[in-house]
This record gives C-alpha cells, sequence and structure tokens, in this order.
C-alpha cells in the first residue's frame, strides 16, 4: 500500500508562539481599528501558514536561545522547555502581531503543504496579498448593509459596535442607511462612489432613494464637491413638488412662469374693491381670475403670491401710487424692499413682477442656490461657534465690526428676526426673550467662549441682511441691492480667511462677478411648466 499524500491545506489553530512572520513588512502599522477589532472579535480570517524546515526550525531555536541568555536565562533551563513545531506566516502578519498585542494565545491557521509549494512562493505570495491592485475592500454602501444584515439577523448596536469598533451612532446610522438605499441605489452609489461616502452622505441619498433622477444629480454633486447645497436645493423641489400638488387639488390655477400671465394680470397685494379696500387674498380665491404664482422674492422655496388674471375685467380698482418715498416705513432701514415698495411708482399692471428681463428659470435656480448657500453656511456656523477654540483673530474682527458699526451690525435692535439668527448659530432657542438671553454665556465664560459670543452676535447681523434671496443677482431687481452685495462681499471674504469653503454663487459674489447658476439639473424643474 502507497504512503498516504498529506493533504495539502487543512486547518486548525496554533499558539502565537509557533508562528514565525514572513518579514515582508518592515512595519506592521498596527492601527487601533485592527487591534480593537482583534480584542473582540480574535482572528476572524485565518492566517495561511506552512511548517518550517527542519534546518529553519533549528536556526529558529537557535536564535531564541540566544535571546534567551541575553535576557539572563539559565541555558540549561531553555533546553529542558517544550519546542513545538514553529510555522512561517505566508499571509496575515498584521493579524499576528494584533493578536500577541491583545494577548490572544492562539489563532486560526490553513496549513499549507511543502508539497503544494514552490521555492520564493512566501515572498511572493505576500507581495500579491498586499498589492492594492488585486485588493478591493468594501464599498462604503456595502459596509453599511452589512451592519443593517448583522442588526437584522439579532446582532444589536451596542454589541455591532464594539465588534465591528464603531461608536454607536455611526452604526445607528449605517443601519438607517442600509435599510433604506434600494438595490439600485447601492448599486449606483458602489460603482460610483466606492469608499468615499460617509454615514450621513448615505442616510442623505437614502432620503431620495425612490427618485433616481435626484440620486443622479446628488451623484453629480458629490463628486464636484457640493453635496450639502445641492441636496438643499432637492428638498426645495420636493417642497414645491408638494405644494403644486395642493394648489392642484384645490382646483387654483398655478403659474409656473411670469411669462405665461396675460397682460390684465397684477398682484391681488396690489389691488382695492369698489369701497377702496385692499383685497384679501384668502377672499379673492372665489374671483374668476384669481391664480398663484411662485413668489420667487420669498425666502421660502414653495411661498406662493395671490395674483388676478383680468383684475380690470373682476372690478377690482389698481392703487395709483404707493405711499412713502423715503424710505420711512415699517420696514427696518437697510433690508430689502420691493421696487413697488421703495417709494416709486408701483408698475404697470401688466407687470406683477420685477422687470429686469432676467430669464425666469435663471431666477428659479439662482434663487435656491442661494437658499442653499444660506442653509449650508449656517451650518458651518454653528458647528464653528460650538468649537472649544476660536480661529485666530475671529474675536478681533468681531470686534472691529462693532467699532466700525457698518448697516448689518448698526441694524442690531435685539429684535426677534436677527435673535432668532443669532439663537441658531449658538445652538440656543429661538424662543428665548431677551432678558434669558443674558443667561447664554453662562457664570464664567471662556476666553474662546467669549470669542464666540461676540462673532455670533455680528455675524447674525449679517445674515439677516444677505439672507435675501435676490443676493447673487447683479440685475438689481430691488433698489438697495448694490449695498447688500457689498456687506455680503465683506462678510463673505472674512469667512473664508476663518475657514469656510463658499459656494459656487458665493464665490461669484466674493468676486463680484454675474453668476450663471447651473442649469443642467434645473432644466428638469422649470418648475414642472
Amino acid at each position: 500500500m502507497s504512503p498516504t499524500k498529506p493533504a495539502e491545506l487543512h486547518k486548525t489553530a496554533l499558539h502565537v508562539d509557533q508562528l514565525i512572520p514572513n518579514g515582508a513588512r518592515a512595519n506592521l502599522d498596527l492601527d487601533e481599528e485592527l487591534v480593537e477589532s482583534v480584542r473582540n472579535n480574535g482572528v476572524k480570517v485565518p492566517l495561511a501558514v506552512r511548517p518550517l524546515t527542519s534546518e529553519e526550525q533549528a536556526d529558529v531555536e537557535a536564535r531564541r536561545a540566544r535571546e534567551w541568555e541575553e535576557r539572563g536565562g539559565d541555558p540549561q533551563e531553555y533546553s529542558r522547555l517544550p519546542k513545538p513545531a514553529l510555522y512561517k506566516i505566508l499571509m496575515g502578519d498584521r493579524r499576528h502581531g494584533a493578536a500577541m498585542k491583545v494577548g490572544r494565545t492562539k489563532v486560526a491557521v490553513y496549513v499549507v503543504s511543502d508539497s503544494a509549494r514552490a521555492k520564493g512562493e512566501d515572498y511572493l505570495e505576500a507581495l500579491i496579498e498586499n498589492d492594492e491592485r488585486f485588493r478591493k475592500p468594501l464599498s462604503d454602501v456595502d459596509q453599511a448593509f452589512a451592519l443593517f444584515q448583522a442588526n437584522e439577523e439579532g446582532l444589536e448596536v451596542e454589541e455591532l459596535a464594539r465588534r465591528a469598533v464603531r461608536d454607536e451612532e455611526h452604526v445607528h446610522k449605517a443601519i438607517l442607511a442600509g435599510r433604506s438605499l434600494g438595490e439600485s441605489t447601492r448599486r449606483k452609489l458602489t460603482e460610483e462612489c466606492g469608499r468615499q461616502l460617509s454615514v450621513d452622505d448615505l442616510l442623505i441619498f437614502a432620503e431620495f432613494n425612490d427618485d433616481q433622477d435626484a440620486i443622479a444629480r446628488l451623484v453629480r454633486a458629490h463628486h464636484l464637491g457640493g453635496l450639502e447645497a445641492k441636496v438643499y436645493m432637492e428638498r426645495e423641489m420636493r417642497a414645491r413638488a408638494l405644494k403644486r400638488e395642493v394648489i392642484q387639488e384645490a382646483g387654483i390655477r398655478l403659474i409656473e412662469d411670469p411669462a405665461d400671465l396675460p397682460a390684465g394680470a397684477a398682484l391681488v397685494e396690489d389691488l382695492y374693491d369698489a369701497a377702496e379696500l385692499q383685497l384679501d387674498p384668502e377672499d379673492h380665491t372665489k374671483c374668476p381670475g384669481h391664480a398663484v404664482m411662485w413668489d420667487e422674492g420669498s425666502n421660502q422655496s414653495d411661498a406662493v403670491i395671490a395674483v388676478c388674471l383680468d383684475w380690470e375685467g373682476n372690478g377690482h380698482q389698481r392703487e395709483p401710487q404707493v405711499p412713502g418715498g423715503n424710505g420711512d416705513s415699517t420696514v427696518a432701514e437697510g433690508d430689502s424692499v420691493p421696487l413697488a415698495t421703495a417709494g416709486r411708482s408701483a408698475p404697470p399692471a401688466s407687470q406683477p413682477v420685477e422687470p429686469t428681463g432676467l430669464p425666469h428659470a435663471v431666477v428659479v435656480a439662482g434663487n435656491r442656490e442661494w437658499r442653499a448657500a444660506i442653509n449650508k453656511r449656517r451650518q458651518w456656523l454653528s458647528a464653528l461657534c460650538a468649537g472649544k477654540s476660536a480661529p485666530k483673530d475671529l474675536h478681533i474682527w468681531a470686534i472691529t465690526q462693532q467699532l466700525v458699526c457698518p448697516k448689518p451690525v448698526a441694524q442690531w435692535d435685539g429684535s426677534k428676526g436677527r435673535a432668532e439668527v443669532v439663537a441658531e448659530l449658538l445652538g440656543r432657542s429661538s424662543q428665548s426673550e431677551a432678558q434669558e438671553r443674558a443667561v447664554w454665556l453662562g457664570a464664567k465664560p471662556s476666553a474662546s467662549r467669549l470669542a464666540f459670543f461676540s462673532f455670533a452676535l455680528v455675524a447674525g447681523c449679517f445674515e439677516k441682511r444677505i439672507e435675501v434671496v435676490q443676493t447673487w443677482r447683479t440685475d438689481e431687481p430691488l433698489w438697495n441691492l448694490p449695498e447688500i452685495r457689498h456687506d455680503a462681499r465683506t462678510y463673505l471674504e472674512a469667512l473664508v480667511t476663518f475657514g469656510y469653503e463658499p459656494t459656487a454663487v458665493e464665490r461669484a459674489v466674493i468676486q463680484n462677478v454675474t453668476y450663471e447658476p447651473d442649469m443642467g439639473d434645473d432644466a428638469a424643474d422649470t418648475d414642472a411648466a
């Protein structure tokens, strides 16, 4: 009978001291994540090893004997110690090093028979195994889905976080994303974004999972570095779509583009009845000429304004002249006001919107991008003001603005609008009364806290000043827009020095150039005209 041929590969467990590193790595680079994973889970992926030859084992034993003596050990005592078979690690040096670091005594291995190997393969295999060209780690999407599936099969968030070496918040978000992302979205994100997505990014994509066109636009924005602003715009488009459905269900005509207004149209707010009482937009819904159009001058993307499509034919009267003229009105000094309320004659009844000639689709896209920029900027400001260390010159800039007192700062009077913005930046309740704000600082604020509060007060004034959606425009639809743009430019330039990365529309304001919105994405939403 011929001798039994040894198995070319078998799995077993070996003591870590029986394993000899292959030496392909000069530095094992045992990062904290790997060490914690081995501490919590052990070595899950078995090492590949081969038995040492008798000559190799003798060399290792001789070296260990010398090291024993150098540490002051008795040579006779070492000779009596057991000498188990030794194995050379073919794949898994880092896993072995991490196991030793956390005190693991045994690890799972695959033992490869010498009969299955050729000379030189030890180092070639180490090269191939660790060559990035041949390795493809799980994408961020796949990692989130793996955490979701593990949770579905019974592993609690706390245990998942411990064993996957991630914080619990990360695991919570990953599970939500894994549960929400559909197969087509997962595939697209994996193919086009790979390992460039955070779990927060994944949650954003999950929010739009039912709209593959939106997913495509968001992926494009992610590649261009504008995901935060783009998702805000996508939410605005959704809000407007929902409002459109409500308007249509109510049987009200919606004018998507002012160019579609008939010659006899006028804003209801400019019309009066026979008794010279201003028309109520709610009451006007009964008028056969009632319609609404998007209010592109509002800071709310889904705001509408009532119009009468034939004011004269429906028995309304047109206001002959707008009172005022000196800027002394209920509008705070320096705040933006429409042309019709800036002390000038009201525009003709056939022109219920500003007659600047700027294409409506451009106005829609530009306004949307400016609102998105406001949202992104305030998130950044809130994170900045929540920090522990204020950027260099932050306090100096804030104090300088208070000393110079430009118009935005001069407008601070503790009123609700500006106080709400300051509260938002500081993470405080916007419902706080004036006296309650006194306790925001605390008993003994640090120098950094004082700097942030001083900065937030000034930043809040500038934010309120430039939240006018027309700020990006150079065609001057508002009488005081040049002043607002100047203040915006001054303010945004300062934020850049503190580390803020402006959006494209903000960069145009900083450079004082005409901004051309990205119409590629907005062409699909003019708004569904």
